[in-house]
């Protein structure tokens, strides 16, 4: 199995490969070429994909889904039931500013995107072995109340906005900026790091390691 980062700006998408092609997120719907153009470089054409994991329902994370399931007809697309509501319409989960600079922000982070219809909507973990992954994706909300993680079996997690790697800080974790419900997002980091996950791809910035996490949010989440 092998995890390859997709940067494609604001956000991050990811391309896994293992028995199948797994996408875990889109990115923004002004990165569809950029997308494209670095799944090819990783020898992944949009017909090799099977299926798409949305992480949660914002636009910079599922915004070229809608795109991508008509290029590709066969791709499943996956997504926790609280956020799969969302999608049909093409708005956005709740964005919640987590401190002042969000604030300010926020007005430019509520852009909509092309609605669809999720292939598979889980509760609380949908294992993910027959889909051809060693791994499962567990419920983590907090940053939205429909965030999800995908957990793999080789202490790896991808989490989506469940924390972030602050701006120009490279391998410092922090909360996003965005947190609709703080106590359960710390619940989630909490679930997450009890799994044994070492390396955490976040959907913003590089990639952390659980040391960071400890560093730089372990007093006010994992002490909690």
């Amino acid at each position: 199995m092998t995890i390859h980062p997709l940067k494609l700006g604001i956000s991050n998408a990811f391309l896994i490969k293992d028995k199948s092609n797994i996408l875990v997120d889109t990115g923004s719907k002004s990165q569809l070429k950029k997308l494209i153009a670095l799944l090819a470089k990783q020898n992944c054409a949009v017909n090799d994909i099977h299926y798409i994991i949305i992480t949660h329902a914002h636009w910079d994370h599922c915004g070229n889904a809608a795109s991508l399931k008509k290029m590709n007809p066969d791709i499943k697309i996956i997504i926790q039931q609280e956020d799969a509501k969302f999608l049909t319409t093409g708005e956005n989960a709740s964005i919640r500013p987590f401190g002042w600079l969000a604030k300010m922000i926020k007005p430019f982070f509520n852009l909509l995107y092309d609605g669809f219809r999720a292939d598979m909507v889980f509760n609380d973990v949908l294992p993910l072995n027959h889909l051809g992954l060693n791994g499962y994706a567990l419920h983590t909300p907090g940053h939205t109340s429909g965030s999800c993680s995908v957990i793999l079996n080789d202490n790896k997690a991808i989490v989506g906005d469940l924390m972030m790697a602050a701006p120009c800080f490279k391998n410092r974790a922090s909360y996003h900026l965005f947190v609709d419900n703080y106590e359960q997002n710390n619940a989630s980091i909490r679930n997450v790091i009890s799994r044994g996950i070492e390396i955490f791809y976040v959907g913003h910035g590089s990639m952390l390691h659980v040391n960071d996490v400890f560093l730089q949010i372990g007093k006010k989440c994992i002490y909690h």
